[in-house]
């Protein structure tokens, strides 16, 4: 019984992670009309971080917030760098389209 429960709770555990990557690939598809698979690249990088940090010997809770501190704001300056703030991207989407129907 224990090594079921086990087993339950790990693949809820990953289908929630799977399920997050999904609902956050879906989001930024509605929003952009764009496949951004970079989402993937952070998620795999700040696991990366994470898991040495534990490594390390820091304890889970403040390896998860420093973590979460670290790659926060290196997101949102990998945004702010491909869009400033205040200029409208021409033709966004027309290329959208374009690359949709070109894959």
């Amino acid at each position: 019984m224990d090594a079921f429960l086990h087993q339950v709770l790990a693949g809820l555990a990953t289908g929630g992670i799977y399920a997050s990557l999904a609902l956050a690939l879906v989001m930024i598809y509605q929003a952009t009309h764009l496949v951004n698979f970079a989402q993937g690249e952070m998620a795999m990088f700040s696991t990366y971080i994470a898991w040495s940090l534990i490594n390390a010997g820091m304890p889970y809770w403040p390896a998860f917030l420093l973590t979460v501190g670290t790659l926060l704001p290196a997101g949102r300056r990998d945004r702010t760098s491909r869009h400033p703030p205040g200029r409208e991207r021409a033709g966004a989407r027309r290329w959208s389209r374009c690359s949709s129907r070109c894959w």
